[in-house]
């Protein structure tokens, strides 16, 4: 059975790849969503049909449901704010975290971190890659580790198409 998928954020940039999410993939259930404001949440599932997505309501509610968490927020001060909140609000044992905010790599290291010492598994692919890339500018970079945020989605197909 195919893990279900929450994504955080619905921004200028989390909805467009949260829509890619929902388009491309055969998840077999509805892909849950969660923003600050849920105006935003609400026009996603008009634009995608409820059989595609739902809202969640809480932080809480979306993260007890989810087994893969996906987000993409604003800045480094409300992606700490979400990480605090879902780990003081639920359990995130066993999940997986993937964080697709352009955030700084000291607020990586951290929220990795806690959530790793909470029992959960963290991957900030679009961080780790700037960063080897500002490494070693020209060098053939090693996504292993980006590929390796998706081994937990058994059962998950997607379209690879633009």
């Amino acid at each position: 059975m195919a893990p279900q998928l929450l994504w955080i954020g619905l921004g200028n940039m989390g909805r467009g790849m949260c829509l890619n999410l929902v388009q491309k993939g055969s998840l077999g259930k509805p892909h849950l969503i969660y923003n600050r404001t849920q105006k935003r949440c609400d026009e996603f599932v008009t634009q995608v049909g409820s059989a595609n997505a739902k809202t969640c309501t809480s932080l809480k509610e979306g993260v007890g449901s989810s087994d893969i968490i996906f987000s993409c927020l604003s800045s480094d001060s409300a992606v700490e704010n979400i990480y605090e909140s879902m780990v003081k609000e639920g359990d995130v044992r066993g999940k997986l975290f993937v964080e697709c905010s352009t955030i700084s790599p000291e607020l990586v290291d951290k929220i990795a971190k806690l959530m790793i010492d909470h029992g959960a598994e963290f991957h900030a692919p679009y961080t780790y890659l700037k960063m080897a890339m500002e490494k070693s500018p020209g060098d053939q970079v090693d996504v292993s580790a980006i590929y390796g945020a998706v081994r937990k989605a058994n059962g998950l197909e997607f379209e690879n198409t633009p």
